[in-house]
């Protein structure tokens, strides 16, 4: 994330289908048609968001080995949502607060 400001990269958390994505990566690898059927996100907002997260390095893609065309894989490149926060000391309380809010936690 070099090059970006903190304002920038807590942006990254203000949207709330980017917190689901990064939420559903936690459990398993997701295709991109996975993660559309199971979010009900359309594909082309799905992309932009992947695009997203992949620039910030919160996301990767791999692609499956075999035959050709076969589905590429968006893992996580992250431990936990908490390891994220963790790069933002000063934003810590903000953060967990949007992010549980985003996810509708009480």
């Amino acid at each position: 994330m070099a090059g970006r400001s903190n304002l920038d990269e807590i942006g990254i958390f203000t949207n709330p289908d980017r917190i689901r994505i990064l939420n559903l990566l936690i459990k398993k690898p997701y295709t991109i048609t996975e993660i559309e059927k199971d979010l009900n996100i359309n594909r082309g907002t799905l992309k932009h968001h992947l695009k997203i997260l992949h620039e910030n390095k919160l996301i990767k893609r791999e692609k499956q080995s075999g035959k050709s065309g076969s589905p590429v894989l968006i893992k996580k490149n992250f431990q936990t949502i908490e390891s994220i926060i963790k790069k933002f000391p000063k934003q810590q309380s903000f953060l967990i607060g949007l992010i549980k809010s985003q996810l509708d936690i009480k």
